[in-house]
């Protein structure tokens, strides 16, 4: 068996910074030690870890009075305003740079995610991280910084303000002209990260944020990849995917192509590319003269 860890490789068995094997193999020293034994190590272990630590300050922290945070951290964490099944988002305000952010931080793992599973989330974590600080594009939000939270894998970004197109398009009469404009900028946002060998592979209308004096940004990079990378699973949302992806193909502009295309229906038509998107692994796309959808401009013989 291997050695017992330190406590600083518990610190990073609990955080996911680890290498696999090493990762693996502490998971399955704690596996062989008393239930007593491995709650004092790993309560010990996450006791010893800094809450936040982007916290490297580039000026003296305020003087003394009142202060309304447990630490000097860089950051001042403050609610959820975002939560998917890879990480949570906060507000949070940088104290160096005075300025208000998201913080967005991987969620620990789970009673029911295995070692191979978690492993995969934090490797695709700081992926999404690394390709969307890659992406220098107005609609696609920057990332700031790079650090941890609560142990965890973090970074921040542009905190933004606004309503997803799909909630916008549920206020709008069909067909929602005035929304074509928002469509058109997503669409340049996804042509720039083609450019640039990025496939976002998740375009959705709740991905797709009209921000407040009518910017529009394109969110939400996690399952972004570079062209032709396979991970040999599927990844987005079923009801906005091409069938390709269903099938876990490898990244292909065509799959943005196929979503940019569902999304415009969806705004000249009020449908999506499925009829019933509650229904999972749904791949069936209904032909048009189905889909009981005026079709204007046919031509008559």
């Amino acid at each position: 068996m291997d050695p017992a860890p330190t406590p600083a490789e518990l610190a990073a068995y609990l955080s996911g910074s680890l290498p696999k094997d090493r990762f693996t193999a502490i998971d399955q020293w704690l596996e062989h030690q008393p239930d007593e034994v491995v709650g004092r190590l790993l309560g010990d272990a996450e006791s010893q870890m800094t809450q936040v630590h982007l916290d490297m300050p580039l000026k003296a922290p305020p003087e003394p009075g009142f202060v309304a945070d447990p630490s000097r951290s860089r950051l001042h964490v403050g609610d959820v305003i975002g939560e998917g099944g890879m990480a949570v988002v906060q507000r949070a305000a940088d104290a160096s740079l005075e300025r208000d952010v998201a913080l967005k931080v991987l969620k620990p793992r789970g009673i029911d995610e295995n070692l191979d599973q978690f492993y995969l989330r934090a490797q695709a974590f700081r992926r999404e991280a690394a390709l969307t600080a890659s992406l220098e594009h107005p609609a696609i939000p920057p990332i700031y910084d790079i650090g941890r939270a609560e142990g965890r894998p973090a970074f921040t970004m542009q905190r933004l303000n606004g309503r997803p197109l799909d909630e916008r398009l549920r206020d709008e009469p069909r067909p929602a002209i005035a929304l074509v404009e928002v469509f058109l900028r997503a669409v340049e946002a996804i042509a720039f990260a083609h450019s640039r060998g990025v496939v976002h592979r998740d375009l959705t209308p709740a991905n797709i944020l009209v921000a407040d004096f009518g910017a529009v940004y394109v969110l939400d990079w996690g399952v972004a990849a570079r062209i032709g990378e396979s991970d040999g699973v599927r990844v987005g949302t079923p009801a906005w995917m091409a069938p390709e992806q269903a099938m876990g193909a490898p990244a292909d502009p065509r799959m943005d192509v196929f979503a940019i295309g569902a999304l415009l229906h969806l705004v000249l038509t009020g449908q999506g590319p499925r009829p019933d998107p509650g229904r999972p692994g749904l791949l069936e796309l209904p032909r048009l003269q189905d889909r009981n959808v005026p079709q204007i401009g046919r031509a008559h013989v």
